[in-house]
């Protein structure tokens, strides 16, 4: 953990630099986007079955496919209103190509026609240098609550950006996001 705590921050800036300048690494991360997500996404197919399960119910299918295509749409999927399903799934690809990781947030409840979206989140808020030891034989480390037996219990996301202008007058908060 020490070793990834002290080198992860510059091994990402110099991969974000990469991805930026070097012809090779915007070539690899173009062919991510390309190969994988392609030119249409990923596509949702429904396999609902008719009541007794001896076969597909099409009604259904084709109204829930209906739905996760509106749902898909720019506007409605993320919480910023900015990506369709597509675009984040371009992104995503992208990101943890460039980066490693990314941090994807479900958000339940959200405004929309659905009630759900999702939330797209740098990495960074996920702040390495967040140790703690907890109740129960809980501990932070990393900015991610571990059990006893080490598995995940929770994330604790910083609130803003570490870039953000409020993060250097000391104004850091972490929302609990259980895992």
């Amino acid at each position: 953990n020490e070793e990834l705590r002290r080198d992860l921050s510059v091994i990402k800036a110099q991969s974000r630099r990469a991805g930026n300048d070097d012809g090779y690494v915007v070539k690899f991360l173009s062919m991510c986007e390309t190969h994988i997500v392609g030119p249409e996404g990923f596509a949702f197919q429904s396999k609902a079955k008719s009541f007794g399960g001896q076969s597909d119910d099409k009604d259904a299918n084709d109204l829930i496919e209906e739905h996760f295509a509106n749902w898909g749409k720019k506007g409605a999927c993320d919480v910023t209103g900015r990506y369709s399903w597509q675009d984040i799934q371009t992104l995503f690809i992208r990101t943890v190509a460039e980066d490693g990781e990314i941090l994807v947030r479900f958000v339940e409840g959200f405004p929309n026609q659905y009630g759900f979206a999702l939330q797209l989140l740098d990495s960074a808020h996920l702040d390495i240098n967040y140790n703690r030891e907890l109740k129960d034989g809980l501990r932070i480390r990393m900015g991610v609550e571990l059990d006893g037996w080490d598995r995940p219990v929770a994330d604790h996301i910083l609130t803003h950006h570490p870039g953000d202008r409020v993060y250097f007058y000391g104004n850091t908060c972490y929302e609990r996001i259980p895992a």
